[in-house]
């Protein structure tokens, strides 16, 4: 059975542990420096997890909460433990905690790793919206990334995608695009 623990702050005891995943597992244009996630942690719509197997720490897990969906940020799962379906356990378990659509982006399938992610996706019945969507750069001077949205709810999602990409650009990206 996986265990979320909720990481706070970097003194949490797994913290460490679970910021060399986040470091590894996610390209560095793809996540936040050391200090913006040490300040997210602060945020109450941010929600950060190690996740935990027979008390072994096996990945990690942050979303947001919105009022009107959750958005999926980062989900990783040690590279050694992979294919070990825990990466299904802990998703399945989460689905079934949450009462909103869940939102998540993902890669464009141009390499066989993004395929392989979008199909973990799919086998959990999300699916990829067709509206164009560039995620905004963490660091400012960075360059957005085209990426897709992922919903567990599509109708849903395609009947508020601009407030969907709103909410995760301000809320998330701390982006205002210019008008």
């Amino acid at each position: 059975m996986i265990d979320f623990k909720r990481m706070q702050s970097s003194s949490d005891a797994f913290f460490q542990q679970f910021y060399r995943l986040y470091s590894s597992a996610f390209p560095e244009n793809e996540r936040r420096s050391l200090q913006d996630l040490e300040k997210e942690l602060n945020n109450p719509n941010y929600h950060a997890y190690v996740l935990m197997n027979k008390n072994r720490f096996v990945g990690i897990f942050n979303y947001w909460n919105f009022e009107k969906f959750i958005y999926i940020e980062h989900f990783a799962i040690e590279e050694k433990l992979r294919s070990q379906y825990l990466g299904t356990e802990a998703l399945k378990s989460f689905l079934e905690k949450v009462n909103l659509p869940v939102i998540l982006e993902v890669e464009m399938p141009n390499t066989d790793a993004a395929k392989r992610r979008i199909e973990f996706y799919h086998r959990h019945e999300f699916v990829e919206l067709q509206n164009y969507y560039l995620q905004p750069p963490y660091e400012s001077g960075g360059f957005p990334i085209p990426m897709q949205l992922m919903s567990n709810d599509y109708e849903f999602a395609k009947n508020n995608f601009e407030t969907i990409k709103q909410t995760i650009y301000l809320e998330v990206y701390h982006f205002k695009p210019e008008v």
